[in-house]
């Protein structure tokens, strides 16, 4: 991973604040280096909400386990924010955060492999630093960065020592296992928390939110809006199929976007169709029909607005047009048609 690096700060610059892209650009700490992908690599992180939140039994078994196997006293998961370090577990320290500029994780993140301290007194980047000479009296660091998918290194799994010392290669690949399974835990909240955005712009853009089981016409799913719209009970309209809850829906053509996906053709489909209320009444729909894919599995999402005031609307438009809006006789115009 490519690094900017700064020269030594001066006692009269500031530490840095996260703001603007712009604003933060300029406001970056030079006492260490930073990662060219830095902007993209915090909004990544402060979108999953972990920070100052409270600790995991999950992420503390993972970090009690790095110190079982590395036999160190302390093992953190740390998260590297703007200025600081902050452990969402930790085993044998009782600080909750760092300043990033005097941390071991500020240097693991910027590449992709293990970085090991044997020992860090010795070492000048971080001999001076109070987690080396004060009570915390470091001597051994080695960390794994946390990546996600795209290469983001968001944190580290680290394991500490009071004690100049070396991994083995065992351990190392222990380390490199356990950083992999904490990464991928991270990005599933990642893709959640994408997943609960997008829910909340889809209620708000679309009435209806209704999805099929894969390969069929059967409802699998169907928002709260789409069951009172319709006038079924819940359990009632998730064992229906599309030609019972609606008229002119394209069901080939529905059918055929899950294949055409599997080739690379994900074009939404678009069109008008009636639903059918339990009642018997109904009501015009405007619907996007579109392929939501979960690793094997395809499914097709529809996403329905009830036009059933637009349709008033343009029947009105066209009896303006077509009659005289006082004698209700058929203007010239529509005369001269017929």
């Amino acid at each position: 991973m490519s690094v900017m690096q700064f020269p030594p700060r001066h006692n009269n610059m500031k530490a840095p604040t996260m703001t603007t892209h712009a604003k933060y650009a300029n406001s970056i700490d030079p006492a260490y280096p930073v990662p060219l992908n830095e902007y993209k690599r915090l909004r990544t992180l402060q979108s999953l909400g972990l920070l100052d939140t409270p600790a995991e039994n999950a992420l503390d078994s993972v970090a009690r386990q790095a110190a079982s196997i590395c036999k160190t006293p302390i093992a953190l998961i740390s998260l590297v924010d703007s200025d600081r370090q902050w452990f969402k577990a930790r085993i044998g320290l009782d600080i909750q955060e760092t300043p990033r500029c005097t941390s071991f994780c500020a240097h693991t993140i910027l590449n992709t492999q293990l970085f090991e301290v044997m020992d860090a007194r010795a070492d000048p980047r971080f001999a001076e630093g109070p987690l080396v000479t004060g009570k915390t009296d470091i001597r051994f660091y080695a960390g794994m960065p946390l990546l996600t998918s795209d290469g983001l290194a968001l944190g580290t799994l680290c394991v500490m020592d009071h004690e100049r010392r070396v991994l083995s290669s065992k351990q190392r690949e222990s380390l490199r296992d356990l950083a992999t399974m904490v990464a991928a835990l991270l990005e599933s909240r990642k893709e959640a928390a994408a997943a609960v955005q997008l829910s909340l712009i889809l209620h708000e853009a679309f009435d209806e939110i209704i999805v099929l089981h894969p390969g069929s016409h059967q409802i699998q799913f169907a928002n709260e809006r789409a069951v009172a719209n319709l006038g079924y009970d819940s359990n009632d309209l998730h064992q229906m199929s599309l030609p019972l809850m609606g008229t002119d829906y394209p069901l080939n053509k529905l059918q055929k976007l899950c294949s055409d996906a599997v080739h690379g053709d994900r074009a939404p489909l678009h069109f008008q169709a009636i639903n059918i209320r339990k009642d018997g009444s109904t009501y015009p729909v405007e619907v996007r029909a579109a392929v939501s894919s979960t690793g094997a599995t395809s499914q097709v999402l529809l996403l329905v607005n009830d036009i059933s005031e637009r349709k008033m609307n343009e029947e009105q438009l066209g009896d303006l047009v077509a009659y005289d809006s006082v004698t209700k006789l058929a203007n010239r115009g529509n005369l001269e048609v017929r």
